[in-house]
Parts: C-alpha cells; structure tokens; sequence
C-alpha cells in the first residue's frame, strides 16, 4: 500500500484498516439491511451529525443548505405522520444531496455514511406495528408517484432542479471517512489529508445527479417527445 506524504501509521492502525474492509465490503444499497452487529463501530466527533432540526416540511419550504442527515429527521416524520408525498420528495433530495456528496468528497470509505443513513432510518421505523405499515406503505407510494408521466414528478422535478447543488460543507461524510479517523491520530495537522477532490467541478456534478441518480431524466424525455409530436 502505497504512503502518502511519508505518513507513518500508529502501532493500532490494524484497527483502522478493520474498519476500511468492513466499510468497503458493505453491501451497496440505497436501504441497507444489516444488522448492527455487522459494523465496526469507530466513531468521530461530527459523524452522521445533524446541523440543523427540521420536522415533516414540504420541499418548497427548505434550502441547498440542509445534510441529508438533516433532511432525514424531516422524512421519518413525513412517514410517520402519513405525509406520503412529502415523504417522496425528501426522499429523493436527500439521495441526491448523498450522492452529490460521494462525488466530492474524496475519501471512498466515508461514501458509505448514505448507505448507514439509509440504515438508521429504516431501523426507527421498524420498531412498532405501526410505524413498519406506514413505511411499507410509503413505498409502495413513493414507487408510484414517482412512475414517468405522472402528475408528481415534474413538480418534484422542478422543485430539486430550484433547490439546486448543496451548498454546505459535507462534515456529515468526511468525518464517517477512514481518513478521518487516521487525521484524529495525527498531532500534526500538516500531515492531515485533503477531505474534497481537487478541482471538482459542481455544476457537472449536479447535471449527473439529475441525469443518473434521479427519475428526471425520464421527465425530461417525456416532455421532450411531446414537443416533438406536436
């Protein structure tokens, strides 16, 4: 394994590297499964931490200022309250804010702090009868509002599209990251690694995310077939 900038790893770096295979060997899923037993539990101050404490709001009513952590208390409790439309949108900016994220954030390992999310969220609703009904039932939902040519997807569309890239710094990711954990056993911080990819370019990034990681792409097919038809 190749060093970088000379760094020499501490007697416990095994237990980092643990943590590095079981992050990278972790299935990818947009809802991981996983029991919690599955995981090594390394912590750093600021993993998965929220920045800001918002309810069941729609999406009109938030900012490109919100984490996905953020925006995930906002989801449970669009479920739990039934607000299932609601629920969709925060859904899909949330995933898109999280993927976003893993492209700038350079650290491999710490892109898995989505897929933990993801898991945290399913495991609050699946402690009581009623709130497993109402989170099956979002999905079945979601999965239908969210078909090409409905009557809700352009409008979640336009409402991710006004929203725009994150604008906030991804602390949330790059602190669930191995590196952070190998830059908290640094005294120096000259030695401590560079947490963003270098000359990311946001606007592309963005364009990717609504191409790839959201359904607006087949909005946008859609719309533009039937122009051309008329």
């Amino acid at each position: 394994m190749k060093q970088e900038n000379n760094r020499s790893f501490p007697p416990y770096a095994w237990l980092v590297m643990l943590y590095a295979m079981t992050l990278l060997t972790s299935c990818a899923m947009p809802v991981p499964t996983q029991s919690r037993s599955d995981f090594l539990n390394i912590k750093t101050k600021g993993n998965l931490a929220a920045t800001k404490n918002i309810g069941c709001v729609p999406l009109s009513k938030l900012n490109n200022q919100y984490t996905p952590v953020d925006i995930a208390h906002g989801l449970t409790q669009c479920i739990r309250t039934e607000k299932y439309e609601d629920a969709t949108k925060l859904y899909a900016l949330m995933w898109a804010y999280g993927k976003f994220d893993t492209y700038r954030v350079a650290d491999k390992s710490a892109h898995q702090a989505i897929n933990i999310l993801m898991y945290q969220i399913r495991s609050s609703l699946s402690k009581n009868e009623a709130d497993i009904e109402k989170n099956n039932e979002f999905a079945k939902i979601s999965h239908d509002l969210k078909r090409p040519g409905s009557r809700f997807l352009p409008e979640m569309c336009r409402e991710i599209k006004q929203l725009g890239p994150p604008d906030y710094f991804p602390d949330y990711m790059i602190l669930h990251g191995m590196n952070a954990v190998l830059d908290a056993m640094q005294k120096s911080k000259d030695q401590q690694m560079d947490p963003l990819v270098k000359n990311f370019d946001a606007t592309e990034a963005w364009k990717k995310i609504l191409k790839k990681s959201l359904p607006c792409s087949s909005f946008e097919e859609s719309v533009a077939t039937g122009i051309n038809n008329k």
